[in-house]
């Protein structure tokens, strides 16, 4: 028999399961918001004016150089820039989007949108985006001194087994009495 006091409460203990995500850094996660949209225009047809294939790949670069040699007004910079070569690339692919057929225009929406929202997003924003594959992944801060801060979705499981449902009510066989008027005893 179980207790109404030991169901009413279960205590939870949450972990991360890690997703398969580079670390997200604003200059990689613009560039390859970008490569994906000039993609997309290149296969469904669209005609971009500049891609900025050359210009992005370089600046790309030259974040992670000026982030490592400690020079984050220059970075900061450099990211502006790459935002802004993005957001052109965004801007016309949603202007030439009328051209489209029905099903090319919803895979390229499927792209635009997160795109929009990652130039969009700030640093200390809630719902940021982390990985244009995998849109259910947070960063969650763990506090360990290894991996302070891991990226994918919250998990949670009971720290106490949850105890088994009650097992049903005994089931009463048919005595040979009864069963003599039973339609399937005919035989």
């Amino acid at each position: 028999m179980i207790h109404r006091a030991s169901v009413q409460q279960v205590i939870m203990d949450t972990t991360v399961m890690p997703n398969a995500i580079a670390h997200p850094t604003d200059s990689r996660f613009l560039d390859k918001s970008r490569q994906h949209l000039v993609n997309a225009a290149r296969d469904n047809g669209l005609k971009l004016r500049q891609n900025y294939n050359r210009v992005a790949r370089r600046l790309a670069v030259q974040i992670g150089r000026y982030a490592h040699a400690k020079q984050f007004k220059r970075m900061k910079k450099a990211v502006r820039t790459l935002r802004t070569r993005v957001g052109c690339v965004h801007r016309e692919v949603a202007r030439q989007l009328h051209v489209l057929s029905e099903v090319a225009k919803a895979k390229v929406q499927d792209l635009l949108q997160p795109t929009g929202r990652i130039l969009t997003q700030h640093t200390k924003d809630k719902n940021k985006l982390y990985a244009l594959h995998a849109p259910e992944v947070e960063c969650i801060s763990k506090g360990k001194a290894r991996t302070p801060y891991e990226f994918g979705a919250k998990t949670s499981r009971p720290k106490q087994p949850i105890p088994p449902p009650p097992a049903p009510a005994a089931r009463i066989w048919p005595t040979a009495a009864s069963m003599s008027g039973h339609p399937s005893s005919n035989g």
